[in-house]
């Protein structure tokens, strides 16, 4: 299932939203969450028919179900429950070290990625501002914000388990977010946008930075290293534009490719193209 600018592709048909600019995915129990023209979200249901869940109050960056509930990381890196009129979550607001988050450009900072775990931990990635885990109890930062994450994604099977792809490379957490380990060995760039994982292999982009100099596809795990299985590309292998599942994995390419694996990276076949690349999931 592919995002682009002109509609919600699956198997290179538009099967939604077709004109229009669908910005974000996340799957949802019986289905997935989309959101359009960056503002509007919707529950997708197995036959695809979509259901508005409203309007966020503000740019939506990400978003993801946490539960039953459509949760948005909207405007200056808030997050907000939308079915109906946007709520805010005070909780985030008052996540201690809010006040040191920022972006090298001066803009606000975003919540760039969001996801939850099986032991239903809620993760987010603001950037500039580190990950965050939060419960019922609230949120609480996990990391030195410097570490300039990109997305943060639940391990699907491991609880307490978490990965981030960020400007020092592939990071993974085991303990629930109280310590992260960093490698970027066999990395050409550690500069990092996107991560997914399946089983034991993790899969991370890295490039030399936001320009996307010598951007390639990593696999491999934090025991026996990282190596390239695809690139070099022109440009980063964007936040969502990767996913994995068991022996599957696929990719969006800048130039709107989507490249598919049936044996975990070791062979990629291009399964279908869309002009303006936006997300991807596996469904």
């Amino acid at each position: 299932m592919v995002a682009s600018g002109d509609g919600l592709h699956v198997d290179g048909s538009v099967v939604a939203f077709a004109g229009r600019d669908v910005t974000t995915l996340a799957p949802a129990d019986g289905g997935w969450l989309a959101v359009t023209d960056r503002s509007e979200a919707h529950r997708v249901a197995l036959d695809f028919s979509a259901v508005s869940l409203g309007t966020a109050s503000a740019q939506i960056d990400s978003i993801a179900s946490f539960g039953r509930t459509a949760v948005a990381g909207v405007g200056d890196a808030r997050l907000e429950a939308l079915d109906g009129s946007p709520q805010r979550d005070a909780a985030f607001d008052a996540a201690v070290g809010r006040d040191t988050w920022y972006t090298p450009w001066g803009g606000p900072p975003a919540v760039r990625s969001l996801d939850q775990g099986l032991d239903g931990r809620r993760w987010a990635n603001v950037h500039v501002g580190g990950v965050l885990v939060g419960d019922d109890s609230g949120w609480r930062p996990t990391m030195d914000i410097d570490n300039d994450v990109h997305q943060v994604i639940a391990d699907p099977v491991r609880p307490a388990s978490a990965w981030a792809a960020a400007a020092v490379g592939l990071g993974w957490t085991t303990d629930g977010g109280a310590s992260w380990s960093w490698t970027d060995e066999g990395m050409q760039a550690s500069y990092a946008r996107a991560v997914a994982v399946a089983g034991d292999a993790a899969f991370v982009s890295g490039s030399k930075g936001p320009g996307g100099r010598k951007a390639m596809l990593y696999r491999g795990s934090p025991t026996a290293g990282l190596e390239p299985c695809a690139g070099p590309f022109d440009e980063n292998i964007n936040t969502g534009w990767l996913a994995a599942r068991g022996a599957v994995v696929a990719f969006l390419t800048p130039t709107g490719g989507v490249m598919v694996s049936s044996d975990r990276g070791t062979t990629w076949e291009e399964a279908f193209r869309v002009g303006a690349p936006r997300a991807l999931l596996l469904v």
